[in-house]
């Protein structure tokens, strides 16, 4: 992990001049704001000289200004750090001599000439001011505590690769276990495909995996939740489910503790319901699960169909980012929207998003109850599906394209704005995987070798889509009628690079190592397939299934007499 990490940093080079840049910071925290810090990291090669540079904070509401010089003679290394801010904070090299304030503003970082080496914003959609020259990007939209769950169990604004600066904070930054005086990624434990049915002990929670704002998600049992206190079947999964709300009200985040990537498979049950009869005509709830981004401390919600004119809690300040399902619910509406929600949050007031699907309307005894979603995001792609079949791509299908193309994270929210808090349906899931998100291909590689009437082919049906109970590997060019017989080789895994056959033709060349041999028998066209039914299973996402056909040819001769054809990869995925 750490030499992904330092690969990274050289692929993607620093903007600030210097290479010094603000890798992590917390400007807020739930107590008396005494852990909040900066912290510097040296993403250059030469020793750079900091004594004298400033941190200038960057008001968004009024007009403080307070700077922090650092002490002359300070001199940070290659892949050094320096952490200013609270005596309380692990690892903190000098003591910040203003508080960073809560609400909308920024930090920034100039060099002893005044020239601005690095700048971070947050809620930004509360700013009054001017927006600084020196913003990257939309900065954050939303409010991002520092929670403090003891120990090193709490979360920072942190960047997701140490010292990757692209100049735009949304991107760059995502919420993240606090690493102050180390690599963030040493705070990303989580490794993918993470699979968890939550079947564990009532009442255990998912704080090894994830990070999080308020009340971390937990396991509950669907035959007597206990908040809300209700009773709902149990999932197509089975056995216990996994709420992700906080009960007593203000909203939730749950961040995953997985290293930075772009590409992301969702998959998930998760329990809809329609239009709550039970509501104030003003009450709703709101919840995201969203990949490729991050969210606020609150999942405080944006203006999807309208939501604020809805419910009487408008909030101006969410920081949604990233792709995400997202479900509205009122006392009238029950809707489900796939959404891009861009880079940040941006300074617009309500946020800046794109609707890619939707509404889905779910309606009572129509499509809610335990549902499938997914969410398939690989490159400027996203695909989402919503019911079907799990692990399949089916069900409701929606297709879009995306410029938000960010390495970040995978985040799931939850917020509320009702006056009985026995009336809500927090998201609840079951079966939840997430991991990349691989296209099903399959390609021809190496050279055939012929029979008497020339040289075996083979080719997918058709993508290899996991899912496809249809899928199989076909044969053609063979002896028609069969003679005596054909077959296909299947291994999984790499291929061979061409390994010559003892007795055979010394143009045959195996490529698939023969793990699995099925003997075919070829039509009177010379055709023959093989059934490959592809489960519905996300774990097989990205496997590599390497496949050969080969030919019985008793006139040619050798003491192996078969033709081969070129090796086939295969590659599932959706």
């Amino acid at each position: 992990m750490l030499a992904t990490l330092f690969l990274a940093t050289a692929v993607f080079a620093p903007q600030s001049p210097s290479g010094v840049v603000i890798n992590e910071l917390s400007y807020d925290d739930t107590s008396t704001d005494d852990h909040e810090f900066v912290e510097l990291y040296n993403s250059s090669g030469n020793t750079v000289d900091i004594g004298g540079w400033q941190l200038i904070e960057e008001d968004g509401s009024s007009t403080s200004g307070n700077s922090h010089t650092i002490a002359i003679g300070t001199m940070l290394a290659p892949g050094g750090f320096w952490v200013i801010g609270d005596s309380s904070v692990p690892n903190v090299n000098e003591t910040l001599s203003y508080s960073l304030e809560n609400g909308p503003d920024g930090v920034y970082l100039t060099d002893a000439v005044g020239v601005v080496q690095d700048g971070v914003a947050w809620e930004m959609q509360r700013w009054t001011n001017a927006i600084p020259t020196w913003l990257e990007g939309d900065g954050f939209g939303g409010d991002i505590q520092l929670h403090e769950h003891g120990g090193f169990d709490q979360n920072s604004i942190s960047r997701g690769i140490d010292g990757v600066d692209t100049d735009d904070n949304g991107c760059d930054f995502r919420v993240a276990p606090w690493t102050p005086g180390t690599f963030n990624v040493t705070g990303m434990t989580t490794s993918l495909p993470y699979i968890n049915n939550f079947d564990g002990p009532l009442g255990g929670n998912v704080a090894a995996d994830f990070t999080y704002s308020f009340v971390s998600g937990n396991t509950d049992d669907p035959n007597g939740l206990v908040s809300p206190a209700i009773t709902i079947p149990a999932s197509p999964q089975g056995g216990n489910v996994a709420l992700w709300h906080d009960p007593s009200g203000g909203g939730n985040a749950n961040w995953l503790k997985n290293f930075t990537q772009s590409d992301y498979l969702l998959e998930t049950y998760v329990y809809l319901t329609g239009p709550n009869p039970n509501f104030d005509l003003d009450d709703g709830e709101n919840w995201t699960m969203g990949v490729r981004g991050h969210s606020d401390s609150f999942g405080e919600y944006q203006d999807i169909g309208g939501f604020h004119g809805a419910v009487s809690c408008t909030t101006t300040q969410s920081g949604h980012t990233g792709i995400a399902w997202v479900c509205n619910r009122t006392q009238l509406t029950s809707d489900l929207y796939l959404v891009d929600f861009n880079n940040g949050a941006g300074t617009n007031v309500g946020g800046e998003f794109t609707i890619l699907a939707g509404p889905v309307s779910i309606q009572s005894g129509m499509n809610d109850g335990w549902q499938r979603i997914r969410l398939c995001v690989q490159g400027t792609s996203v695909i989402g599906n919503f019911g079907g079949t799990y692990g399949a791509d089916d069900g409701q299908r929606f297709t879009a394209s995306t410029n938000t193309v960010c390495a970040n994270g995978v985040y799931l929210t939850y917020r509320e704005c009702v006056t009985n808090n026995s009336n809500l349906m927090p998201l609840i899931t079951d079966a939840l995987f997430i991991g990349d998100c691989t296209v099903a291909t399959s390609s021809l590689f190496g050279t055939g070798s012929p029979t008497s009437i020339g040289t075996p082919s083979i080719a997918a049906s058709a993508a290899p889509v996991i899912g496809d109970a249809t899928f199989a590997i076909n044969a053609s060019g063979l002896i028609p009628g069969g003679g005596p017989f054909a077959g296909i080789i299947l291994d999984l895994g790499s291929a061979l690079p061409g390994i010559p056959v003892p007795g055979a033709p010394a143009t045959a060349l195996l490529y698939a190592n023969p793990t699995v041999i099925s003997i075919v028998f070829a039509s009177a066209s010379g055709d023959a397939s093989l059934g490959l039914p592809l489960p519905p299973n996300a774990q097989l996402m990205n496997q590599t299934v390497i496949a050969q056909a080969f030919d019985w040819d008793a006139t040619l001769s050798f003491a192996l007499p078969i033709g081969l054809s070129p090796g086939l990869v295969i590659t599932l995925g959706y």
